[in-house]
């Protein structure tokens, strides 16, 4: 059985190119378009790691981190946060991220 990888971005795009790399590689990847769809789909799904935008409509992916991490059985799931933005970084690592990817950047990847 293959791992499960959420997907929560608000742009269709992102979310597309994503799922094919990662299907490519062998991972089950699931979608979510926004907060509450993913904290719905990590409750049921229990994916093995959550990648996670920032900016989106709505609850957006600091406060979705958040409330993962608060549900017991959401808390231990692995996420990793995108943005373009690096003054997110101290709210990503509050939220409970274990690392964030400033996309305007390619090359650089933050640990938190």
């Amino acid at each position: 059985m293959a791992d499960k990888v959420l997907v929560v971005d608000d742009e269709w795009e992102i979310r597309d190119v994503l799922s094919k790399f990662l299907t490519e590689e062998g991972y089950e990847v699931l979608e979510a378009s926004n907060g509450e769809e993913a904290i719905e789909l990590a409750e049921r799904e229990n994916p093995q790691v959550i990648l996670l935008d920032v900016i989106m409509p709505g609850m957006d992916g600091i406060e979705t981190c958040k409330r993962l991490k608060a549900e017991e059985k959401t808390r231990f799931i692995p996420v990793i946060m995108a943005t373009v933005l690096w003054d997110t970084y101290a709210e990503a690592i509050e939220a409970g991220a274990c690392l964030l990817y400033t996309s305007d950047a390619a090359d650089e990847v933050s640990p938190v």
